[in-house]
């Protein structure tokens, strides 16, 4: 039954960005080298982020997703949780 099932976990962020960007300030692909381009969280757009786990250490930058549900997100930058019907 669905009860005996443990989900993997996936957790979405809104605010998370401006953290992975110092974290990560570089071109992802490694193709540029090193750069010191960190803005301030202000500047940063809005943003969605959806993993598997929290990303950064700020934890509650981070929303647990229900099981059996699954993350929306419209061209405004905002995020619907929805059930998935078994």
């Amino acid at each position: 039954s669905m009860e005996d099932f443990e989900p993997a976990s996936l957790y979405y962020s809104t605010t998370a960005g401006p953290t992975y960007n110092r974290k990560f300030p570089d071109h992802p692909d490694g193709e540029t080298p090193k750069q010191k381009s960190v803005r301030a969280t202000h500047e940063h757009g809005k943003h969605v982020i959806v993993a598997s786990e929290p990303g950064t250490y700020k934890t509650k930058d981070w929303n647990l997703v229900p099981p059996s549900s699954f993350v929306l997100v419209d061209k405004d930058f905002n995020v619907m949780i929805e059930n998935i019907d078994l």
